[in-house]
């Protein structure tokens, strides 16, 4: 039953001055504590939302009860930001959108009054919040105001059902007046359909719904699709009949809506309300990812009751509905005049619940870049993190290893190749025919080998090293090893147990492949690697136990012309990556921050360091750089070089007779000489 307040509530007129200044003040009493504020306004900053007042609806975990229950989980295209008073007394609100909107009034007419009511104020609301709390007046009078800057005392009212009180929205975010201008006022919900053509539908896709929806009902919207779409008058056809362009427009605007859900063997299903999309469709439909499908397009005109017949949902070479659609969508998308323009709103391309087998990162059609994006990801360039430097901790050392310190070992069966000083730890990577391992010495006191790692067990499958072991490293507690075989083996450096690996084994440039892999580095998040043909880069956090073969490659660099050899990487402290090219004699020079995602084709700096004979291997020690050059197949010389211009700067070749790879860690220079098959280790200030 409505509650009727009384007549004889206190109103007392008249414009405050400076009201806003009262809002959220409280009065002073004698007890301790702050009191109880005396207005009703309920007035919430982002600092203020809490577990207790807020949550997240469609977030992945959330169950199929809830995310198919069109009672909880539905909205309009032109009204994303529900408010509503419950049964349980309580304000609420819901926001179906990715992107965060800013400054909303919510103003109340409550039963009795006639006036609206300053009910509540955020000045953030976040992307797919919930907000819960009591309404203010249930148990104490509160003093409201109107928009003319009346005070108004509202008393408590215990027993106030929802019907009492209306809501309404207002707010100048652009981003929120571009929704609710729309013309359509599709409702939006998902459904859980069976069939051989349709599989599971998550949390992640009904998000990229909720993106697809705003968007499209944007872009149905403008004067740009009305101004294409017009050049199509006499050339759409459905059923060898010309379709009514003016008609077309009100089926799209006045459609009643879509029932999202996830298909399976087909691309996309649609009729009435039903719209379906397969997973890699809900991904793509940005700009700035594969510059989207025809596929939504074609399920909206099915949706519409447009058969195959004609250019409604197939297009010839000319082009058809679908066609217009995709061209002003992009365009939109490109021109930030899409509510949600861009895939990095979401990234549901790294969402952990995908079930399509596609890239995680892939490169983009086109690069949108926005400081709003920057916040949510950090911006375009590599996710910079920690680099490891714990490795580079305590004074120089002076050694010698050799194949005597290896228990068993002969001239055939240890050949070592490559090397990483990390601490007291040393790591040899053997390359002997037929005896492929990894070495493991301590160097705290002599040389005291520790363990070999020839063959592990890999998901109850004994495994080895599928190529030559090329390069080693180690960082936070993984030690990866580079190989012929195009794999990246990578072990846990307490245990020596096998982790994962990176690549699969087989050459190649797809999602998770490498060709070949002749060096490794880690630095600021990323694991780099030098592979036959490119610099690749690999996240450092996506290598996680479980994930062998199928950690997804996050960028690779133009091709460094391909050439079988010796290859180095290293790392100056301002985090350049210098990599070896043998071929071309030439060591690039690679900007971290150039390095973007899925980015098949990343440039070196302009200035590459160039020489006459090929350089293999590459080490820095403070701001003094090192190389190794190849003279000819049996001889290479050691130098120092100018870092800035690979000037020569001092041959200390020595008594090396085939330095190759080195390395230095602890202001030491590790030499791997192939003439005598061992290591060396020298303190930089006796270089």
């Amino acid at each position: 039953m409505s509650v009727k307040l009384k007549d004889n509530i206190t109103k007392v007129l008249g414009v405050i001055i400076g009201f806003i200044l009262t809002i959220g003040c409280t009065d002073n009493n004698d007890n301790d504590g702050p009191a109880e504020s005396k207005y009703g306004l309920i007035q919430m900053s982002e600092n203020d939302y809490n577990p207790n007042n807020t949550s997240y609806i469609l977030q992945d975990g959330e169950p199929d009860s809830l995310l198919f229950n069109r009672a909880q989980r539905s909205f309009r295209v032109n009204a994303p930001l529900q408010a509503s008073i419950t049964d349980n007394q309580e304000f609420l609100f819901r926001f179906y959108c990715p992107r965060g909107i800013s400054n909303v009034i919510v103003w109340a007419t409550i039963e009795g009054y006639e006036k609206e009511l300053r009910f509540a104020e955020f000045t953030r609301i976040l992307p797919f919040q919930e907000f819960r709390t009591k309404i203010p007046f249930i148990n104490k009078d509160k003093i409201y105001y109107t928009r003319q800057g009346e005070e108004v005392i509202v008393p408590a009212t215990p027993d106030i059902e929802a019907g009492d009180i209306k809501l309404r929205i207002e707010s100048v975010d652009p981003v929120y007046q571009g929704m609710i201008n729309v013309k359509p006022k599709w409702n939006i919900w998902f459904g859980k359909y069976s069939g051989s053509n349709w599989g599971s539908f998550a949390p992640h896709l009904a998000r990229e719904a909720v993106a697809l929806s705003l968007n499209m009902a944007t872009m149905f919207s403008t004067s740009l699709f009305e101004q294409e779409l017009d050049k199509w008058r006499g050339k759409l056809i459905n059923n060898e009949n010309i379709v009514d362009i003016n008609n077309l427009k009100k089926q799209i605007t006045n459609h009643s809506g879509f029932c999202f859900g996830r298909v399976v063997n087909v691309v996309g299903l649609g009729g009435g309300n039903t719209y379906g999309l397969g997973e890699y469709v809900y991904l793509t439909h940005y700009a700035d990812d594969a510059n989207g499908s025809d596929t939504p397009y074609h399920e909206m005109a099915h949706c519409l009751g447009y058969g195959h017949s004609g250019n409604m949902t197939y297009y010839p070479a000319e082009g058809g509905f679908p066609t217009i659609c995709m061209k002003v969508y992009s365009q939109l998308s490109r021109e930030k005049k899409l509510p949600i323009y861009s895939r990095r709103f979401l990234h549901t391309r790294r969402n952990k619940n995908l079930v399509e087998n596609k890239s995680i990162y892939t490169a983009s059609a086109y690069i949108i870049e926005d400081p709003e994006l920057d916040a949510i990801d950090g911006g375009l360039s590599i996710p910079f993190t920690e680099t490891d430097k714990a490795g580079n901790e305590g004074s120089s050392l002076s050694f010698t290893v050799s194949v005597l310190d290896v228990p068993g070992a002969t001239v055939e069966t240890f050949q070592p190749k490559a090397v990483h000083l990390y601490q007291n730890t040393l790591y040899v990577a053997n390359n002997a025919p037929g005896h492929y391992s990894l070495e493991i010495f301590d160097v705290s006191s002599g040389i005291r080998h520790i363990r070999s790692i020839r063959k592990w067990t890999n998901n109850e499958t004994e495994d080895t090293f599928a190529g030559e072991p090329t390069g080693v490293t180690r960082s936070f507690n993984k030690i990866y090893v580079t190989n012929t075989g195009s794999r990246t083996d990578v072990f846990d450096a307490s245990t020596y147990e096998f982790i994962t690996c990176i690549g699969t084994g087989s050459w190649g440039e797809g999602n998770f492949q490498t060709v070949h892999a002749f060096d490794v580095v880690a630095s600021q998040g990323s694991i780099l690697i030098r592979d036959k043909r490119k610099l690749v880069v690999v996240l450092e956090n996506d290598v996680q136990p479980g994930t062998a073969r199928k950690i997804p490659v996050y960028s690779r660099s133009t091709n460094l012309k391909e050439a079988a050899g010796t290859y180095g990487i290293a790392i100056n402290d301002k985090g350049l990556i210098y990599v070896t090219a043998q071929n071309t004699k030439k060591v690039h020079i690679f900007d971290p921050k150039n390095i973007r995602e899925g980015n098949s084709g990343f440039m070196y700096n302009n200035v590459s360091l160039g020489f006459e004979n090929a350089p293999q291997s590459l080490a820095f020690i403070g701001d003094r750089l090192f190389v190794t050059l190849r003279i000819n197949n049996k001889q290479s010389e050691l130098w120092e070089i100018d870092p800035s211009n690979g000037k020569l700067l001092q041959n200390i070749t020595g008594s090396f007779a085939e330095p190759e790879k080195i390395a230095a860690s602890r202001q030491t220079l590790l030499v791997v000489d192939r003439g005598t098959q061992s290591i060396r280790a020298i303190p930089a200030n006796n270089l």
